[in-house]
């Protein structure tokens, strides 16, 4: 049975900025007790997690970070620190040394209005020194990260932004393929969604799918891999090379999410009530697919593009008589880059 080693923590959940266009984070709630945070910490060193993403929310909000931190560290976890930056201060870093393997800071774009139409006014004062803060985490022996939302919106943003963060050391880049399931749940309940449609292309029948976000967010990895810089990450909704996550909210509650999930989070259990063992069972039983049957992987292999689907035979005969024929080169294309991916 698979363990349960690395988790997603939702140490906060409310933010210091506006919900940005493509967060799927939870809404704020009632803000958990400190001893809470603490009690967490050690349920997950005590169990043997290997490593602990904290995020939200934004997790520097919270008012024990350090003590959350050391019983971490002192539990010989790998710590990594999603933040957006906006509470980064030199005496906090200085704090952090030894308490942290990596901190994250997001970066969308190069372009300042696209930056801001994904994150907001409020983040572009981080957005100008985003350099600077790299340079100071680097100097306090934390390794740097960076992650970006692949969307419609900053699809040709990837090239620009390569060299820029280049400039300072980093450990990873991750590029993740904008999840419009999980963004429309958590949208569905604040907003209309008219103005997040845009972040994603949902492709023509006539095009094979061949304009989709998928198609872009494939022929952009392609582009990306001339670098040769193993360090650039591309993490696709449906990834064969990572593994479903595992998300700790502040409640002690674990919830699942895996690329056939939908627009539906799943609950694996309460560590505090069930115990970490239970839910650690339940996680293995969902890794090797014992806990949901096979419809829904099938449900969710049909809503992908028709060129993913071209090589096991799912394409329907009504998607084939939409293809124009001067899109079947570029079908069969992505068609041979996705087998190559995914294996």
């Amino acid at each position: 049975m698979p363990n349960l080693e690395r988790i997603h923590w939702f140490l906060r959940e409310d933010c210091n900025l506006e919900r940005c266009a493509y967060c799927f984070g939870p809404l704020p709630g009632n803000e958990v007790s400190p001893e809470r945070d603490a009690q967490l910490a050690r349920v997950l060193v005590e169990n043997g997690v290997k490593e602990v993403i904290l995020g939200g929310g934004e997790p520097t909000l919270a008012r024990n970070l350090e003590e959350v931190l050391r019983i971490l560290k002192d539990g010989g976890v790998y710590v990594s620190l999603h933040t957006n930056g906006l509470l980064l201060t030199d005496e906090r870093l200085e704090r952090w040394e030894g308490l942290i393997d990596d901190i994250a800071l997001p970066i969308d774009a190069v372009d300042r209005n696209i930056q801001r139409q994904l994150r907001g006014e409020g983040f572009m004062g981080v957005f100008d020194n985003l350099m600077e803060w790299a340079n100071k985490i680097n100097s306090k022996g934390i390794e740097m990260g960076w992650h970006t939302v692949f969307t419609a919106v900053n699809s040709g943003e990837a090239p620009a932004i390569y060299p820029m963060i280049n400039e300072q050391r980093f450990k990873y880049w991750r590029v993740y393929e904008y999840n419009s399931d999980l963004a429309r749940q958590a949208w569905s309940r604040v907003e209309e969604l008219s103005e997040r449609e845009k972040l994603e292309n949902l492709g023509t029948p006539e095009k094979g799918g061949t304009d989709c976000l998928l198609a872009d967010f494939l022929r952009m990895e392609e582009r990306m891999a001339q670098f040769g810089d193993s360090r650039i990450q591309f993490v696709a909704r449906k990834d064969g090379r990572k593994e479903p996550y595992a998300f700790l909210t502040n409640s002690g509650r674990v919830n699942f999410y895996a690329w056939y999930s939908g627009d539906r989070w799943r609950m694996l259990g309460d560590i505090s009530r069930d115990g970490f063992r239970e839910v650690e069972r339940k996680w293995g039983e969902i890794k090797e697919m014992n806990e949901y049957d096979e419809d829904e992987r099938i449900e969710a292999d049909m809503e992908m593009p028709f060129w993913v689907r071209l090589r096991d035979g799912s394409g329907c005969p009504d998607e084939e008589e939409a293809l124009l024929p001067e899109y079947e080169p570029e079908v069969e294309r992505l068609a041979n880059l996705w087998q190559e991916r995914n294996g």
